[in-house]
Parts: structure tokens; sequence; C-alpha cells
């Protein structure tokens, strides 16, 4: 069986991203490396466009296919009249 533990390769030495795996504590463990196609850290970050995009949305006022929220919310809570009080 094969684990996935996230390291850095820095010259010859392998920096763990996470917990290492349980066997580093009985010594070395044989690694097969596998380079990805980006350096860590260098991934874009996509949250300014998830924002621009948040943005956007709450400028056209949202989702209007969805009705009205209070009368979804009594029919999926299935509210009923409690005693001493009105819905």
């Amino acid at each position: 069986m094969m684990n996935a533990y996230r390291a850095v390769l820095k010259g010859n030495r392998l920096e763990w991203m996470e917990e290492p795996p349980p066997e580093m504590a009985n010594g070395g463990v044989q690694v097969v490396v596998l380079m990805l196609e980006n350096p860590v850290g260098s991934y874009p970050s996509r949250g300014e466009a998830m924002a621009a995009a948040l943005a956007g949305l709450a400028e056209t006022g949202g989702p209007t296919s969805f009705g009205d929220p209070l009368v979804w919310q009594r029919e999926i809570r299935e509210d009923r009249p409690l005693y001493g009080r009105d819905l």
C-alpha cells in the first residue's frame, strides 16, 4: 500500500508540510519524489476572483428563482403554531 505525505524537497532534504509518516519514528523510509507542475507557493490566489464574483452577485440582488425565503423556511421546518405565538 502506498500513502501520500506532503513535503518540500530542499536540496537533498525533505521538509514535511504535515505530520511525517509514522514509519519515520523507526528511521528512514523509501520514498518516490513526484515533481509537481507548480512549485510550492506559486499557485495563484483565487480569493480576489471569488470576492469579485460574490460582489457581482450581491449587486444583482442574488438569485430570484428560489421564491420567498420565509415561505421556503416554513415548508422545510414544518413550522406549526405555538401556544401564545402567531406565525
